[in-house]
């Protein structure tokens, strides 16, 4: 919706010819079997094509991970909200840490992947895990994730990527092959 220039009001209640109303959005988007972590990487994909395509064969291109707090100062009940410590603020804050990978080529920056942290700690948490989900889910899964430690994290963050980008190029042999990303991080 970002790239339509449109929010979900104007789309499910202003459009008449919306065939699905503004509650199915919202179970969508609140669901736990969905996978939003394939759904940025398949964006991501096609958009660093793309980019790739308009660009010259000498320019470099990157993976640039980035820890960012996320504020959540008075909110009450949102899950697995914690006391994490702010590297910018130098203190302690109420709300998350969101880890980030991203794509760069120096002009563009495209998100890949991301892990929204709470802290490892369980006194450190306000709030735990509101509802048991079945643990097959992607909801489970990034719950569990969420309280891991961050380190233990990037590994796996960059090799998906990776895999994904590599599945890619074998996937387009009609398009020009996309250069290997600089190495920025060395895996064991």
């Amino acid at each position: 919706m970002p790239f339509l220039g449109t929010n979900i009001y104007r789309a499910t209640r202003c459009n008449t010819d919306c065939e699905f109303g503004k509650d199915v959005v919202y179970d969508f988007l609140g669901s736990h079997r969905f996978s939003w972590r394939r759904l940025l990487l398949m964006v991501a994909l096609k958009v660093t094509s793309r980019l790739d395509a308009l660009t010259t064969e000498d320019r470099e291109t990157v993976l640039i991970l980035d820890d960012t707090s996320v504020h959540r100062p008075r909110t009450k009940k949102v899950e697995l909200r914690a006391r994490v410590y702010d590297h910018a603020g130098k203190k302690c804050i109420k709300g998350f840490r969101l880890l980030t990978l991203a794509w760069s080529d120096g002009a563009s920056l495209v998100p890949i992947d991301f892990t929204l942290l709470s802290s490892t700690n369980q006194s450190n948490r306000y709030q735990g895990v509101l509802k048991q989900l079945d643990r097959r889910t992607c909801g489970a899964r990034r719950r569990r994730e969420a309280v891991t430690k961050s380190t233990s994290l990037l590994a796996p963050l960059v090799q998906r990527a990776l895999e994904c980008v590599a599945k890619s190029q074998y996937a387009r042999t009609s398009m020009r092959p996309s250069r290997n990303v600089a190495p920025l991080l060395m895996l064991p």
